[in-house]
């Protein structure tokens, strides 16, 4: 059974859920100098429970915001466990991904354009998850095989 997001965002943006998140400069509106449970925690949370489901129906709009997180993560492990980097060139890696943040979103929302509020939003989240990624999933300078072995599975059929 999959597991849905139990944060609920504090606005939204054209349906995207907008939550505050740790990681950030303090100069960001999405900045949270607060250490408790937040959606990135939350997002490795569900990833773990949800990656392996072949349909997976939101309840929500978080849900659907945790779709795509979820999707952004099993791209950082596909894309590790192709490279066999080290854990700063990891880093470095993962941190210059290109991405078109319009087409990433239309694997979960259909067919919308978004500001450009949002993609600075997403770009952030991203480049947070990223640096929480690397210290979850590495030991000392391997992936943890734990994590590597997720890499093979695509949640609900999707790829970003």
């Amino acid at each position: 059974m999959a597991v849905h997001a139990t944060l609920r965002a504090s606005s939204y943006i054209s349906q995207v859920p907008i939550f505050q998140f740790r990681g950030v400069s303090a100069s960001s509106p999405y900045f949270s100098n607060n250490d408790d449970y937040d959606v990135i925690d939350e997002l490795f949370y569900v990833y773990r429970a949800n990656v392996i489901h072949k349909q997976f129906n939101p309840d929500s709009d978080e849900d659907k915001f945790m779709s795509f997180l979820i999707l952004f993560v099993s791209k950082l492990i596909q894309e590790i466990n192709l490279n066999k980097y080290n854990k700063v060139q990891s880093k470095t890696y993962l941190n210059k991904l290109e991405s078109n943040i319009t087409n990433e979103l239309n694997t979960v929302y259909s067919g919308q354009t978004y500001s450009k509020e949002i993609e600075i939003y997403i770009k952030q989240i991203k480049t947070a998850i990223v640096e929480r990624f690397i210290e979850l999933v590495y030991e000392k300078d391997e992936i943890d095989k734990f994590w590597a072995q997720f890499g093979y599975f695509h949640f609900a059929g999707k790829k970003l």
